[in-house]
């Protein structure tokens, strides 16, 4: 399970390729700890853009804790 989700994460990356720009490092321990309890539906941009929501929705703002890449993810979203 963790390969595949791994794999989803390097496949995200290349779907979406601002979204570790945006993230950097913090990009594959967040995707990781998302795919882990969500499946993969409708497609890997549709994963990416669920990715996002679900950061931008995590009511204690842990993920990014960075204000400017916040506002970069919800720019990229919409």
């Amino acid at each position: 399970a963790e390969a595949l989700a791994a794999k989803r994460a390097a496949v995200v990356a290349k779907v979406a390729p601002e979204l570790p720009g945006i993230l950097g490092d913090g990009y594959r321990p967040a995707f990781l700890r998302y795919a882990r309890t969500r499946p993969l539906t409708g497609g890997f941009r549709r994963d990416a853009l669920s990715f996002v929501e679900h950061l931008l929705a995590a009511k204690d703002e842990t993920e990014p804790r960075d204000r400017a890449a916040r506002r970069e993810l919800t720019r990229w979203w919409r």
